[in-house]
């Protein structure tokens, strides 16, 4: 697997994974929760979205290179 599969790969997984925590720690607020999972949510959720950005910007880099 090369670099650029790899990274790809795990932009994909982090995105998921940080979109995921904060959707489950959003509804977890909503069900009666504490605060601190107000903030996990809007932080995991702001933070999945920025890695969403990133990843358009380094697949734009790496256009050039093969992905094997």
């Amino acid at each position: 697997m090369s670099l650029k599969a790899f990274h790809i790969l795990f932009l994909i997984a982090a995105v998921l994974i940080t979109l995921g925590f904060g959707l489950y720690a959003l509804i977890q607020f909503k069900d009666g929760s504490s605060l601190s999972y107000l903030i996990m949510g809007i932080f995991s959720s702001v933070l999945g979205i920025a890695l969403a950005v990133y990843s358009k910007y380094i697949l734009k880099k790496l256009k050039a290179y093969s992905l094997f």
